[in-house]
């Protein structure tokens, strides 16, 4: 997906859960009630400064030629038909077009300042987020464990999901045991992650 495409997905989802709130705050307030309230409060909060860090990603346009040819000494990601995107670095930016046919630049071939659509995301087939211990590991092959224990589970991480219709949306959950929680209703598949952002500093 590009940072566009994502962005989108981000404000319709912030959009839903914030309507979804709304409704709820109708209600009367009980505990179980209040502690969602804030389940949501958290939840947008995380999709606006995950909407904060793409936004500072920076732009995914290619270089013009003669960017490129200013380039001496800064590293270059360079898309070509047939092979796929790699990195270059020379000290000489004429190096970056030697051989290269310039009349085919930007259709055959393209260069970029950063890889195209770097935005944090990590497949979950290249790896799930790192898990600790869970405050019920220690009754595990005791009396004391119940139904619904687990004995591990990762920090809490954005999420990108796919539903069987095709749509995309982006939310807030984690792994318990290795296994996504939380999800919306409908079953959708995570298929992406990152990190949440650091929260803003006191400035």
């Amino acid at each position: 997906m590009e940072i566009t495409e994502i962005l989108q997905v981000l404000e319709r989802t912030r959009s839903s859960v914030r309507a979804t709130r709304a409704m709820l705050a109708d209600r009367e307030p009980t505990p179980d009630r209040l502690a969602i309230l804030a389940d949501f409060d958290r939840e947008i909060q995380a999709l606006e400064e995950a909407a904060a860090i793409l936004r500072q990603v920076p732009d995914q346009v290619p270089l013009t030629l003669e960017q490129l040819r200013e380039m001496d000494g800064e590293p270059v990601y360079i898309i070509e038909e047939g092979r796929g995107g790699h990195w270059e670095l020379s000290e000489n930016a004429e190096d970056y077009l030697a051989d290269r046919d310039l009349r085919e630049y930007g259709k055959k071939w393209e260069a970029y300042p950063c890889k195209p659509s770097l935005t944090g995301w990590i497949s979950v087939k290249e790896r799930l987020p790192a898990e600790h211990d869970s405050i019920f590991k220690e009754f595990i092959d005791k009396e004391k464990w119940r139904e619904g224990m687990f004995e591990t589970l990762s920090d809490d991480v954005i999420v990108a999901v796919k539903f069987a219709d095709g749509t995309r949306r982006v939310g807030v959950t984690r792994t318990k045991d290795g296994i996504w929680t939380g999800l919306p209703i409908g079953c959708p598949v995570v298929t992406h992650w990152m990190p949440l952002p650091e929260p803003p500093g006191n400035s």
